[in-house]
């Protein structure tokens, strides 16, 4: 699983809800969770976003848009992965993808 998914996991449990990497995973919790992710319950109270994630970028970055673009398409490909290995995982196991829970912890 992606070190950014890890880390903003981490951050949300940790109740650090304003990392970039929190913001990227309170921007797709539904799809997340759909795709067998376990998330903190702390991720459903992050208001906006795509917005925060935005004006924590403008303090760390000379070009914020850049940033925000680039850190989106990371977290693009990282769904488009987990998706395709929760399908192979649910062919392989003849199991509705549904039922596939990744593990987002070591153990």
């Amino acid at each position: 699983m992606s070190q950014l998914l890890l880390k903003g996991l981490a951050d949300l449990e940790a109740g650090h809800t304003a990392t970039p990497e929190a913001l990227l995973v309170a921007m797709a919790p539904t799809k997340l969770a759909g795709l067998g992710v376990a998330l903190p319950e702390s991720v459903w109270e992050v208001v906006e976003p795509e917005l925060t994630l935005y004006r924590v970028l403008q303090q760390t970055h000379e070009d914020p848009y850049n940033a925000y673009n680039a850190l989106r398409e990371r977290f693009f490909k990282l769904e488009y992965t987990l998706e395709a290995r929760v399908h192979r995982r649910a062919r392989k196991d003849g199991v509705d993808p549904g039922e596939v829970v990744l593990r987002t912890q070591p153990g």
